[in-house]
């Protein structure tokens, strides 16, 4: 990976305020991750998911080498205008549950109070870390001018927990 320190147009600030990231990948990173030592350079499976957003009362089942895995979200979904899909939200819980070798294991992954003109997406779904379990890369920013890509994997897990939050990064607009 290389870092070029470059003007960032957005900014006021007449300095090299911004990075430039490139990687020697040809794909396109969507997460670059720092070296762990459960994390093996390999070709890793997109999961398709039906949709992006979880909201409260909704729930997706997705199967993975025979696991079914349920994402789910608790708390208060209010419609706010005729347009589709335009709600307020409020203690939004989002949960991901399956039974590995005949234990159920459940992991909370998120619990926001409110949002302002946006909503927890799921960005990616495979086993990053390789053991067979579901990874997760979701953005769990609360508000329509930031972006919190947080990654969730199951290797480090502990206890009766399926994932373990392991980082984050958030972006923030001007």
């Amino acid at each position: 990976m290389k870092l070029t320190q470059v003007n960032d147009p957005i900014s006021e600030e007449d300095n090299l305020s911004g990075w430039k990231v490139k990687t020697a990948s040809k794909d396109t990173s969507l997460v670059l991750i720092k070296t762990m030592n459960y994390l093996t350079p390999r070709k890793i499976q997109k999961i398709e998911v039906p949709k992006s957003n979880v909201y409260p009362q909704d729930t997706l089942i997705l199967n993975y080498m025979g696991n079914n895995y349920k994402i789910y979200a608790t708390g208060k979904k209010i419609k706010l205008s005729d347009q589709p899909e335009i709600y307020e939200v409020k203690n939004y819980k989002l949960f991901i549950t399956t039974r590995i070798h005949g234990k159920i294991r459940k992991t909370l992954l998120v619990s926001v109070r409110e949002f302002n003109d946006t909503m927890v997406s799921i960005l990616f779904v495979g086993d990053m870390d390789g053991d067979g379990i579901l990874d997760l890369l979701l953005d769990t920013s609360n508000h329509y001018n930031s972006e919190r890509t947080t990654l969730y994997l199951s290797k480090p897990a502990t206890n009766n927990e399926l994932l373990m939050l392991v980082g984050k990064h958030t972006i923030l607009g001007c």
